[in-house]
């Protein structure tokens, strides 16, 4: 997995999403140093772009390699 760190100027926390091989997106904002979108009623953070998340999958995907290869 790779992950995608979000923040906001005006938040306290930022948000964290963890991007598996195949794209799909977990978020992750109960891990420690994290939380949730204080700004927002729901507490959600908004999606990651995709430009984002397109580098962050080739990185999961270089990570599951190298694993498998060491």
């Amino acid at each position: 997995m790779a992950r995608i760190i979000v923040r906001s100027d005006s938040a306290g926390a930022g948000g964290l999403f963890l991007v598996k091989p195949d794209g799909s997106l977990e978020p992750a904002d109960d891990r420690p140093g994290f939380g949730v979108n204080p700004l927002r009623k729901d507490g959600i953070w908004p999606r990651p772009p995709m430009e984002a998340i397109s580098d962050a999958r080739t990185i999961a995907e270089q990570k599951s390699l190298s694993a498998r290869h060491p």
